[in-house]
């Protein structure tokens, strides 16, 4: 176990180039450099909140640090009626140990942005 981990609960330590190797497979990554894991949440702070990214380094996977990570948040968002994530597939049984359950919805992806960057 990874006893020198730094779990924020805020990104004004973290910059750009901190975050290589995360986005695998994505055509359009953006761009990148080092940590481990992260999550992100937005909410109305009242009713709702949808955790948009969640991702560990795959040499940092099965180490116990996505489940912190996932817990560290629902702990953040306990006072909230809906917590709303969309997953693959592949990946439904590891949310479901943690505590979600399996639902459905309708997304709309514009891949050609998913680097964050807007052509003007």
């Amino acid at each position: 176990m990874y006893k020198d981990i730094e779990y924020l609960d805020s990104a004004e330590k973290i910059s750009v180039d901190m975050v290589s190797g995360f986005f695998v497979g994505w055509p359009n990554p953006p761009d990148e450099n080092k940590i481990i894991g992260f999550i992100t949440a937005i909410s109305d702070g009242i009713l709702s909140a949808y955790i948009p990214f969640f991702e560990v380094l795959p040499d940092f996977q099965n180490l116990g640090i996505g489940a912190e990570l996932l817990h560290q948040m629902k702990e953040k968002l306990k006072d909230i009626y809906m917590v709303d994530l969309i997953c693959d597939s592949g990946i439904e049984s590891y949310y479901k140990k943690l505590g979600f359950t399996k639902s459905s919805g309708m997304i709309l992806r514009n891949y050609e942005f998913q680097n964050g960057k807007r052509n003007k």
